[in-house]
């Protein structure tokens, strides 16, 4: 059995039923080993409260369509955080801090 995908709403690698999944084998990555770039996946992925272990994966169709690899003891895993959210209600979507028109202010000084 396959891996499934964290990503809410998601359905990679759940029952191959019609109206579920997909028909194609997909490619799932692992979150990655250093803190820095596994907090920077963290941020992104519009899933609150769930726990990252050595079994949680995201599937490529998170990731734009000729995504840039790079290659980790002789396996292949996307170079940048997953970035495309096809299940995902808007309003589920991480997004960005703002700053504030005042503290913008500040910084110009």
């Amino acid at each position: 059995m396959g891996k499934k995908c964290c990503v809410y709403g998601c359905k990679t690698n759940y029952s191959s039923e019609k109206g579920c999944g997909t028909e194609r084998k997909l490619a799932v990555y692992r979150f990655p080993k250093d803190e820095h770039e596994k907090k920077a996946w963290i941020s992104v992925i519009p899933n609150d409260n769930f726990v990252v272990s050595k079994d949680t994966v995201v599937c490529e169709l998170h990731w734009p369509s000729g995504y840039e690899t790079i290659s980790l003891r002789g396996k292949q895993r996307p170079k940048h955080p997953p970035s495309v959210w096809p299940n995902v209600p808007a309003s589920q979507i991480p997004t960005p801090p703002t700053i504030s028109s005042h503290n913008r202010a500040l910084l110009m000084l």
